[in-house]
């Protein structure tokens, strides 16, 4: 009776022969490189530039008809009237000198209150932060990685004092959540003004790379099984000396090292893509992970940093690719359940399609009922745990792996028993 390995590597043969491989990576791939180009242009000096140039024309544009009107305070006429004359001085002389101008100004202004004996005492250490911050944009630039520490730091000062003062539990535990979250980002060493190679990628399988990886996996998935019955090879199969349940089997392991493949040759031709475009290296940076979505309002979404810790981008790829592997589990067994019930690949990949990108617009609309958190849909977006992207409030990392390993081992059950008992005429 022929070895497992042995029919994982004919069934890994069979996949490999599918064009369908090659257009799944190939746009995979594609998609990657129009978000590197993107990210080059967006650091691009010569573009932003002149998307700055556009703005301030609009802005003037904007100003000048509020200063025409007449139900305007001659006060804010002559407000508005400073900030047109800066605006147009800065068309007339470039961005740059213009902004150096300004930093200028304003660095002038701090020296002067902090050398004023007026000044309250506890003004002075916030004075002197910003003027070091204004001397690190004038050196660095305004969205340098050194200015954005300076202004961690400064918010990091702002809460240390509020620590020491008398704050309800809620108000104190959001306090030291805050505390903990600058003091990592002032520790970690990713630019988040700047992109790399590595950067790029971790960003690419965070978002789009997310939805697009189990879809290039089902477009082979769904007609594992299915499209033995469409051929006919299926009754060849059968009558070979391996049992149903082997076979199974192996076709279900044969699409996990499909998806490491895909996952493995996608991040090694896109880091070099980036490279070009974005610049190589990032592997041994650190950034901030972990946290905890913990609620959103118009102003934005809240997270708790209790839990969150520094990794390397090297590091965040591989806990990305083993999250990454564990929803396979459940996507895989799901299409091959579909495929073995139908003897469609069709229905097998919309149906499995359905799953993965109506997913998370489901656990969405159904965020507030508890029985959500038992869905598999849910936890369809288990890749966004890294950076508290969920929007379900509550739900563990753990506890979202434990469910899709529930789901795996029901389908991949259910699959089995129903592959076994299936008519082949």
């Amino acid at each position: 009776m022929p070895k497992f390995t042995t029919l994982v590597g004919l069934e890994l043969s069979k996949m490999f022969h599918k064009k369908r491989i090659v257009f799944g990576i190939g746009f995979m791939i594609l998609i990657f490189t129009i978000m590197a180009y993107g990210s080059s242009r967006t650091y691009d000096n010569h573009w932003e530039s002149q998307w700055h140039e556009e703005n301030l024309r609009h802005n003037i544009e904007y100003l000048e008809n509020q200063i025409n009107d007449p139900n305007l305070p001659k006060e804010v006429k002559e407000d508005l009237q400073k900030e047109v004359d800066f605006m147009k001085y800065e068309l007339e002389v470039g961005f740059e000198k213009a902004r150096e101008v300004r930093l200028n100004r304003e660095l002038e202004e701090a020296k002067e209150s902090l050398a004023n004996p007026d000044t309250p005492s506890e003004n002075i250490p916030f004075l002197q932060k910003r003027i070091e911050v204004i001397e690190a944009q004038l050196e660095h630039g305004d969205s340098s990685h050194q200015v954005q520490k300076l202004h961690y730091e400064e918010r990091l000062e702002s809460v240390t004092l509020e620590l020491t003062k008398d704050n309800s539990p809620e108000e104190l535990s959001k306090l030291k959540s805050q505390e903990k979250e600058l003091k990592l980002k002032i520790a970690a060493t990713q630019p988040d003004n700047q992109f790399n190679s590595f950067f790029l990628l971790t960003m690419f399988f965070s978002t789009v790379g997310s939805l697009l990886l189990p879809l290039v996996i089902v477009l082979v998935a769904s007609e594992t099984i299915s499209g033995e019955y469409s051929l006919g090879t299926i009754k060849l199969l059968l009558i070979k000396p391996f049992t149903r349940v082997k076979l199974y089997l192996s076709k279900y392991t044969a699409l996990m090292i499909y998806g490491l493949f895909v996952f493995a040759v996608v991040s090694i031709i896109g880091y070099i893509i980036g490279g070009f475009f974005v610049g190589f290296g990032g592997a041994n940076l650190t950034r901030v992970v972990g946290m905890e979505f913990t609620g959103n309002n118009m102003s934005g979404w809240f997270h708790d940093y209790s839990g969150a810790f520094l990794v390397t981008n090297f590091q965040y790829i591989l806990i990305m690719l083993g999250l990454f592997l564990v929803l396979l589990t459940a996507i895989v067994a799901f299409s091959m359940l579909i495929s073995v019930f139908t003897k469609s690949a069709t229905i097998s990949l919309v149906a499995t399609m359905g799953l993965v990108i109506f997913g998370n617009i489901l656990s969405a609309l159904m965020r507030n009922f508890s029985a959500s958190k038992y869905l598999l849909t849910t936890h369809i977006n288990i890749l966004n745990y890294l950076e508290g992207g969920l929007v379900v409030p509550g739900i563990t990392l753990t506890f979202s792996v434990v469910v899709i390993l529930v789901y795996t081992a029901i389908c991949l059950v259910a699959g089995v028993y129903s592959f076994k008992r299936k008519d082949i005429v």
